[in-house]
């Protein structure tokens, strides 16, 4: 049913004019966390330009701004020499809340950051040199950062071969991106409800589950590549997002001891004599890298 237009009621109108009431268009009041069609329309073109503490992270890691999921990249780019295909001396565009972004954040380095929603690949840089720029639109490549944070195609940055890893860089697209991570979403929608949401503990079988894991990620700790093929104790599941519950392979991260204990709400492990002992085998160079 439609509502009627109260702002054009003859009655209502008479009386606002004898209290003096001004007579003006109504608009609505906008919501500041919602994209206007005016800014979906400049994400998909040319980029909104931001800063970095605007951009929202979501619960699976990945960008947001307002209400949509987005590309984050620099946009001036300042150039020293000329680029070749090996070395395009470009900066990489960012998908998730990876550790560069999260190591530009400790460093206070606010760089003009713009956000997207482009899926061909291309964004609008700006070649500096001197006191000169060009505009134009330029391939840039995926942060490899960003691809491990995801897991996208059982990606990691440590431990496969740069030939590896480049091939799964190559076929990277954001159209896949985005079918797998929709640009629309809904920013509070709990998974469950309080009859449905299971318990956060344990499965019965998590040690098996583990045990597959850690072996198909070849004994080695994710964060530092040391070898703990023999020394099976010291290497830990850790749930990434905090729910012991969840036990898919992407949210099970393989650490030693020492990293395990360095997580959020997890440094109650440094008072464990497994975490000692593994600190002197360490020093005494007990461990391969």
């Amino acid at each position: 049913m439609k509502l009627p237009d109260f702002t054009q009621d003859v009655s209502l109108n008479a009386l606002r004019r004898a209290m003096g009431a001004e007579l003006r268009e109504f608009k609505p009041p906008q919501n500041e966390d919602v994209l206007t069609p005016e800014e979906i329309n400049r994400l998909a073109r040319e980029g909104i330009e931001i800063p970095l503490d605007q951009v929202d992270v979501l619960p699976d890691g990945t960008l947001a701004y307002k209400n949509q999921r987005v590309v984050l990249y620099i946009r001036d780019v300042k150039q020293f020499r000329n680029r070749s295909p090996s070395d395009d001396g470009l900066p990489r565009y960012h998908v998730t809340d990876c550790d560069k972004l999260q190591e530009m954040r400790a460093n206070h380095r606010y760089e003009r950051y713009v956000v997207s929603t482009r899926e061909t690949g291309e964004f609008q840089i700006n070649l500096m040199r001197n006191d000169h720029y060009q505009q134009s639109d330029e391939r840039l490549k995926i942060c490899q950062f960003c691809l491990g944070k995801l897991n996208w195609d059982n990606f990691t940055v440590r431990r496969q071969h740069k030939r590896e890893r480049l091939t799964i860089v190559r076929a990277f697209t954001l159209a896949k991106y985005f079918s797998v991570y929709p640009k629309t979403f809904i920013k509070v929608m709990p998974q469950h409800t309080d009859r449905t949401a299971p318990h956060n503990k344990y499965a019965a079988d998590f040690g098996k589950i583990a045990e597959r894991v850690k072996k198909m990620r070849n004994y080695r700790c994710e964060e530092c590549n040391v070898d703990l093929s023999a020394h099976r104790k010291f290497l830990h599941a850790h749930h990434k997002n905090g729910l012991q519950n969840d036990n898919r392979d992407n949210n099970i991260e393989v650490l030693c001891i020492e990293h395990h204990a360095e997580q959020p709400y997890h440094s109650h492990m440094k008072q464990h004599p497994d975490f000692w002992e593994f600190l002197r085998l360490k020093n005494a160079g007990a461990f391969r890298s």
